[in-house]
């Protein structure tokens, strides 16, 4: 779901506006955010992650602060298009729809260049079934890229995941300190995160989890979009893997959406290939209503001797292993070279 925030001196405009592009293009595909204070907006943008912002040429902005992921425009007067100091400006007087439009392409040319320039990419793996290994698929990764001399960050979504035994070298500091690093901003994140993340013996660096599982639960769709922003843009990481099992809620589109790829763990056999099925439905659904996810899939079968079918997107199978110490699981299983073809273009 695509989030736009709107900052103008007329509440009326701003409220046909809202009320017309709601009813319009529908409340699935987009969240509308409408703000007469610019002061309102700013507050607002400490914890709300927005994808588009749009604000009047009338009120002062501070875009340097905003963050590169967001597509920045400005609203002008009157019904002829132009730029200002480097940032589109739209016309806020003409065709609504035609407004609307011009956002979007806008919107879809900024993500494809902006993914390309950022210097971390996120990895998010997910499964739409219990028990394909999704945890130890994407330690095992993290740690075939550490091995290769990346550097990783791996943070784990799962409210009652716990990745401590699949690890070594745990530190003090957990998520909590990461929720709170980013939250406040602070300019070098790099280096305050030197303190948050501990460091598997393979090289891959890790956040622990909260201490009370119901931290991170309460954490809004916004807030975990805002983390895994700041760290890709400004945490210095080559890669951040992230996991977590694939819902309809808010979070899990969002960590759908912010992916460069979503690596769906799979295992084989009759009710799991029933499962797998409609999860891909499921996608399809996303990629055709709200948002492209379907470039991003890899499809990688786990404890399974092979992949139980062809499509393009599946990228190989990792076997079952007999070890039951998570730690010996996911050493066993980071030396594949299948890893190599997440981050490969198609």
């Amino acid at each position: 779901m695509i989030k736009i925030a709107i900052a103008d001196n007329s509440e009326l405009y701003l409220k046909r506006l809202h009320d017309y592009w709601s009813r319009a293009y529908g409340s699935s595909a987009m969240m509308i955010y409408i703000y007469k204070d610019i002061g309102h907006l700013l507050e607002e943008m400490q914890t709300q992650r927005f994808d588009i912002v749009l604000v009047s040429s009338q009120m002062e902005m501070d875009w340097e602060g905003l963050p590169g992921r967001v597509l920045k425009l400005i609203l002008l007067p009157g019904r002829t298009d132009g730029e200002m100091d480097g940032i589109p400006a739209l016309a806020k007087n003409g065709n609504a729809d035609e407004l609307y439009h011009k956002i979007m392409e806008l919107y879809d040319n900024h993500m494809n260049i902006s993914r390309q320039a950022l210097p971390g990419q996120m990895v998010f793996f997910t499964s739409g079934t219990g028990g394909c290994g999704t945890t130890s698929a994407a330690i095992a990764y993290g740690k075939h890229l550490a091995g290769m001399g990346r550097k990783v960050l791996y943070i784990s979504l799962e409210e009652a995941g716990g990745i401590e035994e699949a690890m070594t070298g745990g530190g003090e500091k957990n998520m909590e300190d990461l929720f709170y690093l980013c939250k406040t901003g602070r300019k070098n994140v790099s280096y305050s995160m030197e303190s948050i993340v501990s460091v598997d013996e393979s090289g891959l660096q890790y956040i622990l989890p909260c201490k009370n599982p119901l931290e991170l639960m309460e954490k809004d769709a916004g807030e975990i979009g805002n983390m895994l922003a700041t760290v890709t843009e400004k945490g210095a990481f080559d890669v951040v893997i992230t996991d977590r099992r694939l819902a309809l809620d808010q979070v899990g589109m969002e960590l759908l959406k912010m992916a460069d790829r979503v690596v769906l763990v799979a295992r084989t056999g009759y009710m799991e290939g029933s499962k797998q099925r409609r999860t891909l439905a499921f996608l399809e659904e996303v990629n055709a209503r709200s948002f492209p996810c379907m470039q991003k899939l890899r499809i990688l079968y786990n404890k399974s001797a092979q992949a139980q079918d062809s499509r393009p997107e599946v990228i190989g199978a990792l076997p079952m292993v007999a070890e039951k110490n998570p730690r010996a699981v996911t050493g066993a299983l980071k030396d594949y070279d299948l890893y190599e073809a997440i981050l490969m273009e198609n």
